[in-house]
């Protein structure tokens, strides 16, 4: 008969390649519109519509969003910048104006088969998402300089979504917290980050401007699932009707069994 051995049985995860969507966070006195007669969805169509772009200089508080619009782009306007499709996915006081993609700009991979090095991914998946979206902001949009800028900041989709003044907030797990009563957990609690909802505001929002996705997409957001023989720690992410999945374990705690 087997039985519980009270010994861990720790372990990274096989490496996970999903895409990331982008997030913008603008801080325009113009930008370039796109008009285009068709519907784009976030991963839209890739037809030579993208090269009938009209240039011209927008307000700030023109970029308007309405829910309650009845076809996607009376709901959420197309935008261009860095030379890639986008939609306003948010405009007020507590966001700024933010745009996102309309198609995944990279896969990226998490996870490793070695538990150390599976953890410290883990606890860095955000800033790691969120570090990766950064380098598809302009050039110009990088520097300290605010002459010639556009953007000031970017995010993956799924992170915290409201400024911290005029900036994304990043990551809001800053220690290492996370414990639960389960004995063989114990020489880990407080090595690993806790979970988070942050994801909830953007994958809402999509729904509510009729936006989807084509692959499974990252959301900078983590879970934790913990039980009697193995607590497993991960990200979740996003499919194409806007399921949000619990996620992608990235690293486990568990008994061994003999």
């Amino acid at each position: 008969m087997k039985k519980l051995v009270k010994k861990q049985n720790n372990r990274g995860i096989t490496l996970v390649v999903l895409a990331i969507i982008i997030i913008v966070l603008l801080i325009l006195v113009s930008v370039s519109i796109v008009t285009l007669t068709g519907l784009i969805n976030i991963q839209g169509s890739k037809s030579n519509q993208s090269d009938q772009l009209e240039e011209g200089k927008l307000a700030k508080d023109v970029l308007t969003i309405d829910s309650g619009g009845n076809q996607e782009n009376a709901k959420s306007q197309n935008v261009k910048y860095n030379s890639r499709l986008c939609r306003v996915l948010y405009n007020d006081k507590e966001h700024g104006l933010q745009i996102i993609t309309t198609d995944s700009v990279v896969d990226v991979t998490l996870g490793s088969d070695n538990f150390e090095e599976a953890k410290n991914t883990y606890n860095n998946a955000v800033d790691i998402l969120n570090n990766k979206a950064k380098e598809y902001l302009l050039e110009t949009d990088k520097m300290e300089s605010t002459a010639n800028k556009i953007a000031v900041d970017a995010r993956c989709l799924g992170s915290f979504p409201t400024k911290n003044g005029e900036r994304f907030q990043g990551d809001t797990i800053k220690g290492t917290d996370y414990k639960n009563s389960y004995e063989y957990f114990n020489s880990f609690n407080k090595k690993l980050k806790l979970a988070d909802e942050n994801y909830r505001e953007d994958a809402n929002q999509l729904v509510k401007l009729g936006l989807t996705v084509k692959k499974k997409t990252w959301l900078a957001s983590r879970y934790v699932y913990a039980a009697e023989n193995y607590t497993s720690f991960g990200l979740r992410y996003l499919e194409h009707d806007i399921h949000v999945w619990a996620g992608i374990g990235l690293c486990d705690v568990s008994l061994k069994l003999r």
